[in-house]
């Protein structure tokens, strides 16, 4: 099967009715979410750590604009929530290695606002420090001094993902719970809304890459419970968001135990879901010694589900109420966006994350994709039955850039995009007699063709990079995304670049191309 993409126009045509097909206050709910994370992650950042008293001082009518400059990378809590927007995006589930090389690159490339867990397992992960490019060149700006040289992130050389996680935990005495999984979970339950038990799977992989106590899992489940019953109904109390946390586990079953989550939660995690009588977020007490502590952080999450009145004020009050102010107020802001939608956020705050987020995918954007992304083909009705003359012929379709960007995220190491949708569909392999495995005619079977060396492509501030394992890397500055000749220009000249140094063609050349689609960057195949 031959798949051609179709050109921008028609892809948005398929997304229009596609979006026409659902409630669109299900839309107006996840982009607010995505909006709502980013407006509260920005407004809560000039006070971070700050105790409410010393805040009242600074801003006596409370935090109310978001004081940010231009031209400075997303903050960990806005940067890992994309992270994990781009890797379900068109994913049928969460992988852990790759959520922790996504993380990898991000220390090594931006970092800024890394908390402490989160450093010490991706120097584990790592075999090295993360080197926190953004965040190093944020401090010699405020230094005046000589701007750090970028370079591109280096191969993680330390210990598998979920040991590397273990391992530091392990290494603070058990203790650790910081709330750095539970400020990046939600566009999970955007993706997984209809879905219990795939939002439970998914959103206890995302915990564990960085965090392993279960503490910060099951806030993290709690969180996205809370969230996925606001897109669909009214939200549900404690006793209702345990049952169904619980009923997921025993469905899982042994497929948690991996994740040290095979038993029900903590006593400590369960009493905490109970925020009925807390009238306003200071009574949770954030400013406290154990500020960060991920079950303050939901608690925040279910506050603003339950009692808050209407966003700006509820997220005012969390703001204010100090402490970890930019991670609480992410997930105020994402949770008060689902519930009272993308209009009720402030029209300024939502122009200046867009001022600011300018050279960026923006966040309405992710939350349409995570919209649009529904069943696997294995669910798809009106599929037909595969006949011996339709497994044994070539044929031309077209599809959407979001059913192409589906496949390249479903394909694993060196597949071509044929041997993905085979191994979705469970066919066979394509037979060929005129090309045999391992040189021996007769066979029948087609010899795979398989990536000799692994290859990196993504966009950042602008710019096309292209790297292999063993070095070998190249960049491009990308030009408007209205400027097609000049992307299509650059397109190929990375896909000629790619070749030149090993990759196999359509399997990892489609990497480059996937890469600008989804930074943005639409061109017609």
């Amino acid at each position: 099967v031959c798949l051609v993409s179709e050109p921008p126009g028609r892809v948005n045509q398929m997304t229009d009715r596609l979006r026409k097909g659902a409630p669109m206050e299900h839309q107006d709910r996840s982009r607010g979410l995505m909006v709502g994370l980013a407006v509260g992650n920005l407004l809560g950042i000039p006070c971070e750590g700050w105790p409410r008293e010393e805040i009242r001082l600074r801003w006596p009518d409370g935090v109310r604009d978001i004081e940010a400059k231009a031209g400075y990378p997303d903050d960990d809590d806005l940067a890992q929530a994309v992270i994990l927007a781009a890797a379900c995006d068109g994913a049928e589930a969460l992988d852990v290695d790759d959520l922790a090389r996504r993380f990898w690159v991000w220390g090594e490339e931006n970092g800024l606002g890394m908390g402490h867990a989160t450093n010490m397992t991706l120097t584990r992960y790592g075999g090295s420090r993360p080197r926190r490019y953004g965040s190093r060149n944020i401090s010699a700006r405020r230094r005046r001094s000589a701007l750090p040289d970028f370079q591109l992130a280096r191969e993680p050389v330390g210990l598998p993902a979920l040991e590397a996680s273990r391992a530091a935990w392990e290494d603070s005495g058990g203790k650790a719970a910081g709330n750095g999984a539970v400020m990046r979970c939600a566009p999970l339950a955007i993706r997984w809304r209809h879905d219990d038990v795939a939002l439970v799977r998914n959103t206890v992989c995302s915990a564990p890459v960085t965090h392993w106590d279960s503490r910060c899992i099951w806030s993290s489940v709690f969180v996205n419970l809370a969230i996925a019953s606001l897109l669909r109904e009214p939200p549900d109390n404690a006793l209702r968001l345990v049952e169904r946390a619980e009923r997921a586990r025993e469905t899982l079953g042994d497929a948690l135990a991996p994740f040290g989550v095979d038993a029900p939660p903590r006593a400590a995690v369960t009493k905490a879901l109970d925020v009925a009588d807390v009238t306003a977020p200071e009574e949770i007490g954030l400013d406290g010694w154990d500020m960060g502590y991920t079950l303050k952080a939901m608690q925040v999450a279910l506050w603003c589900a339950r009692q808050a009145a209407d966003f700006e004020e509820a997220l005012i009050a969390v703001v204010n109420a100090g402490g970890d102010t930019d991670t609480n107020g992410a997930v105020a802001g994402a949770v008060l966006g689902v519930r009272f939608g993308f209009d009720a956020i402030p029209r300024r705050w939502r122009d200046q994350v867009a001022k600011l987020r300018a050279d960026r995918v923006t966040m309405e954007v992710w939350s349409d994709r995570l919209m649009e992304t529904r069943t696997s083909p294995r669910s798809a009705e009106g599929a037909g039955e595969m006949t011996k003359e339709n497994r044994d012929s070539s044929r031309l379709i077209r599809v959407s850039g979001a059913v192409w960007n589906a496949i390249a995220e479903r394909g694993k190491f060196g597949e071509t995009e044929d041997d993905v949708l085979r191994r979705v569909f469970g066919l066979l392999p394509q037979l060929d007699p005129e090309q045999p495995v391992s040189g021996k005619r007769g066979t029948g079977r087609r010899a795979p063709r398989r990536a000799t060396k692994r290859m990196s492509v993504y966009v950042e501030r602008s710019r096309l990079f292209v790297q292999f394992a063993d070095d070998e890397k190249s960049w491009w500055d990308l030009p408007d995304p209205t400027d097609k000749r000049a992307i299509r220009r650059i397109r190929d000249e990375a896909v000629a670049f790619a070749l030149a140094h090993g990759a196999t063609d359509p399997g990892q050349t489609n990497a480059v191309k996937k890469a600008l689609t989804d930074a943005g960057y639409h061109l017609t195949r």
